[in-house]
């Protein structure tokens, strides 16, 4: 049996990422589903767990964590073999940041939810649309010569942030004419066994063809 659990729902963006870290570093890892429609994140058994009831959550012999980049940033210090942080000084400083920004300045744009759940227009959002859009620009700009966020090597940059701009380029339609890094950086991802394998993409393909969800296209 294995010491590492991962409690998660394979159609959370947040339970990828801690996902996508595990099977990248090649660990032996049960996948426990977390049935979100059943309420089980807000069970009593749940909750001693991770007592705010979200998804993932992770359980390494006696450690118990949760929140996502968390557990990305623990397995990389925990299992540091093969790493998934540069070495040199440059690069390795680049992913740091880019981290950082991600949980201070990304993050906070993400309106997937409010669209996709709360059913928001474009008129409803606003400023908000221009804010993530403004942001997106930003991190297009990072990728620079590529093709990864740190350069020619994929580290838990790319796995951070790869679920948000899932949710931006697939659930929203950010134009790829108006962004062509992200967009070939997000293809070369996908093409990653450990992002391949992600059910999330079939579970949401239908976004794609969904024209009340894909209010970026016409809002560049």
């Amino acid at each position: 049996m294995s010491r590492i659990k991962l409690y998660a729902h394979p159609f959370s963006n947040n339970s990828m990422r801690a996902q996508l870290s595990l099977d990248e570093k090649g660990l032996d890892y049960e996948y426990v589903t977390v049935d979100l429609f059943k309420g089980q994140h807000k069970q009593p058994e749940f909750l001693a767990i991770n007592p705010r009831g979200q998804v993932p959550a992770l359980v390494d012999g006696d450690v118990r964590l949760y929140e996502s980049v968390a557990i990305v940033e623990y397995l990389e210090v925990r299992y540091p073999d093969p790493p998934l942080i540069p070495g040199e000084p440059k690069r390795m400083a680049t992913c740091l940041r880019l981290i950082a920004e991600f949980n201070q300045k990304l993050d906070p744009t993400n309106i997937f939810g409010s669209v996709k759940f709360g059913r928001k227009s474009r008129a409803d959002l606003g400023e908000r649309v221009d804010k993530l859009l403004a942001e997106c620009r930003v991190w297009e700009g990072y990728l620079g010569a590529g093709p990864y966020f740190t350069g020619e090597t994929y580290s838990i940059a790319d796995i951070v942030v790869l679920p948000f701009f899932g949710t931006i380029i697939d659930g929203l339609g950010l134009p790829q004419a108006d962004y062509p890094r992200l967009h070939a950086w997000y293809e070369l991802c996908k093409s990653r066994p450990s992002v391949a394998k992600q059910p999330w993409f079939e579970a949401f393909a239908g976004d794609k063809q969904n024209p009340r969800q894909r209010i970026l296209a016409a809002a560049s």
